[in-house]
């Protein structure tokens, strides 16, 4: 009897970026022949990364060999220098990609020799890992990376802040009293000003319709831009974020930052809400073959969006089939599980028999 096929995640990443899909891994160890391991060393220096904390290092060992892969989590997916690691492309079997976007690659000279191991990978949102305890924070050096004091600060408060994904999903069947809740970062940077001007237009629409019972603000933790601080509201901690993102009786999705996809798009389907959005813009072919997806993300102007919601305020039947619809695809495709099966079955991994 040959060896037990084993995977082996290198623990640098912050939990945010990291924990949907850990929990995927442990989950699937009882679906797929393989065991899961949580290694507090550094990897050789051959498969030393760049950007350790978003981009997820792992390696497999499996019936028809060894090898190195990665998820890269990172906001950017079209330009060579900052969407992708370079260092790791060229070492890696597999190149999993959030914001994958197969037109940038095709059309990158770089990235192009590497299309074959660029795979996309469905997104993710924080949660509490399955099996938390592995990830209690490390704090002796090791060869190539080190914890400081402070990145196992954040790991506790990361691990203490997160929820289960059984107790998020809770959340969505309790009371709705708000019509919209719409509370969003601005970044105050110059690189992102586009960004900030379009989610404090979006705010102001929604805000100006005095019929409308809605919880709307503009979040930032440094200092506020003084164009944007009329709608200045102070940050919510994730668990009370999500307890009042439960209350709406419609959701508002907007892309992340460098037009990437958001937390916020797993977390709306976990909770089962109906979606009002802008366009997915990343790993589209994946995502908008999901059943209502083309009605609920295909708007751009802020009137547009605040249009359709209250269309949705007004027809509670087409608000439960919208939900219904979210609810079952969340259980089918977008689940820790269901990910990272994706991933697996790419891999080849073996299934257990």
């Amino acid at each position: 009897m040959g060896e037990r096929a084993r995977i082996t995640y290198y623990d640098f990443s912050s939990l945010l970026y990291s924990s949907y899909y850990l929990s995927g891994f442990q989950e699937n160890t009882s679906a797929f022949d393989y065991e899961f391991r949580v290694a507090k060393s550094a990897p050789a220096d051959s498969l030393a990364g760049t950007d350790a904390a978003y981009v997820l290092l792992f390696e497999a060992t499996l019936p028809s060999g060894r090898f190195a892969f990665c998820i890269d989590t990172r906001d950017r997916g079209y330009t060579t220098g900052s969407a992708y690691d370079t260092t790791l492309l060229g070492k890696v079997a597999y190149y999993f990609k959030v914001n994958y976007n197969g037109d940038a690659i095709a059309a990158d000279p770089e990235l192009r020799p590497f299309a074959g191991r660029i795979v996309p990978v469905l997104p993710f949102f924080p949660v509490r890992p399955a099996g938390a305890l592995r990830y209690v924070p490390r704090l002796t050096p090791c060869r190539t990376a080190a914890w400081t004091f402070t990145d196992a600060l954040r790991r506790m408060k990361h691990l203490r802040d997160t929820m289960p994904l059984e107790r998020i999903r809770q959340l969505g069947d309790g009371p709705t009293e708000l019509d919209l809740f719409f509370v969003i970062n601005i970044t105050g940077k110059s690189a992102h000003g586009d960004d900030d001007a379009y989610r404090h237009r979006l705010a102001r629409e929604i805000q100006r319709r005095r019929d409308v019972i809605a919880k709307v603000g503009l979040v930032s933790r440094g200092l506020m831009p003084r164009a944007y601080s009329d709608l200045q509201v102070r940050p919510y901690a994730l668990k009370e974020y999500l307890a009042q993102l439960s209350r709406a009786k419609v959701a508002i999705y907007v892309r992340g930052l460098h037009d990437c996809l958001s937390f916020k798009l797993g977390q709306l389907l976990a909770l089962g809400k109906p979606i009002v959005g802008q366009r997915i813009l990343n790993n589209r072919d994946r995502l908008m073959s999901h059943a209502r997806f083309d009605e609920q993300f295909g708007f751009e102007e802020p009137e547009a969006i605040v249009a359709r919601a209250l269309e949705l305020l007004e027809n509670a039947e087409e608000r439960a089939q919208l939900a219904e619809a979210n609810r079952r695809t969340f259980d089918a495709s977008f689940t820790p599980r269901a990910v990272v099966a994706e991933v697996l079955r790419h891999m080849g991994v073996p299934a257990r028999t």
